[in-house]
């Protein structure tokens, strides 16, 4: 008897026309994920020029959940759980925490927490040319500290604290780009 190969159906990807930025930091991400997709962001959303709360009230008020994608792009705040139900919003963790072993980077600093782990616990000794395995994970924003579904995930070799930082922001680039040409119209 032969089987029938059963193929799985891949669920359609929602495409949106607008794609709004949030962020803390200094853009840096968003400038040059704009410039590899050849497209600017429809609004940057920036907690260096507005308070947070303002942020929030102006999604609520003003952006439409059907034709928006919103990435955190640095954010570095927990978005309100009304917010992150009714809207796509997507987050770039730069630590591998879809690896149970790796939880304990979620939040804030986590490339900095991952070398003080490493360091305490004479784990590695970056005198000599030895790598250690790092990686970045994009998962949908939740209420929850860096929670929600994973989509995709980047590991990569780094040689040293400041090599993980380039290579970190090397490959979300690069992560955000892939998505990003994904669903936006």
């Amino acid at each position: 008897m032969v089987e029938e190969a059963t193929v799985k159906q891949e669920t359609p990807v929602t495409k949106y026309p607008y794609w709004v930025v949030m962020q803390s930091r200094t853009g840096s991400t968003a400038t040059e994920v704009a410039k590899r997709l050849d497209r600017k962001p429809s609004i940057i959303l920036d907690t260096n020029k507005n308070s947070p709360n303002d942020i929030y009230n102006y999604i609520r008020k003003n952006i439409n959940p059907q034709k928006t994608i919103i990435t955190l792009m640095g954010f570095m705040r927990i978005v309100p759980a009304d917010i992150c139900e009714k809207f796509n919003i997507v987050n770039l963790h730069p630590a591998p925490i879809h690896m149970k072993s790796y939880e304990f980077l979620k939040g804030k600093d986590p490339i900095e927490k991952y070398f003080c782990y490493l360091e305490d616990r004479n784990v590695v000794d970056f005198s000599s040319s030895v790598s250690v395995i790092y990686g970045s994970v994009l998962h949908k924003a939740t209420a929850e500290l860096d929670g929600g579904e994973i989509i995709d995930n980047s590991m990569y070799l780094c040689s040293g604290k400041e090599d993980c930082y380039e290579k970190s922001f090397t490959h979300n680039t690069s992560m955000w780009v892939r998505y990003l040409t994904d669903v936006l119209i």
